[in-house]
């Protein structure tokens, strides 16, 4: 989902960086989520609400399963509003 306001966008995500479906996929037992958005936000869970100004942000995700097995992907969301 993505709001426009006062220059600002709030953004959510969900762990397989699917906007419209974040809120209802199911996450895996066993697994830790890290999100990062440089100078913005480092935190942790399936899905990550953020609000980023106008321009290119680069958001990266790693994921460790139980086995301590990660996966990192990493996206740049440009951000627009009109």
């Amino acid at each position: 989902m993505t709001r426009c306001w006062n220059d600002s966008s709030f953004l959510r995500i969900g762990k397989d960086g699917d906007e419209e479906n974040a809120e209802t996929i199911p996450d895996v037992v066993g697994f830790s989520h890290y999100w990062w958005v440089p100078g913005t936000l480092v935190t942790t869970g399936s899905t990550v609400d953020v609000v980023l100004p106008n321009g290119s942000h680069m958001i990266a995700l790693v994921t460790k399963d139980s086995d301590g097995h990660l996966d990192a992907t990493a996206i740049t969301y440009a951000r627009t509003c009109r």
